[in-house]
């Protein structure tokens, strides 16, 4: 399994953390809060924070992510 793949478990949590995202950033265009770039440059340096932390933790930890895809998911 790559290691950007969750447990098949863990799809639907996945699946409403991107779409509650989604609304967010789309609310905060709608009501006039922040301008389009800003949501899209805010989205990036979200996503690459979380992708740099996820890549250190993973290569320090590399037993939990082991652990995490050996849980049987019944």
């Amino acid at each position: 399994m790559p290691y950007w793949c969750c447990p098949p478990r863990f799809q639907l949590l996945r699946l409403a953390l991107v779409l509650w995202s989604v609304a967010v950033a789309f609310s905060r265009v709608y009501l006039g809060v922040h301008y389009p770039f800003d949501v899209l440059a805010g989205a990036l340096l979200g996503s690459t924070c979380a992708w740099v932390a996820f890549a250190v933790i993973r290569s320090c930890w590399p037993r939990v992510f082991a652990y995490v895809h050996e849980i049987p998911t019944t």
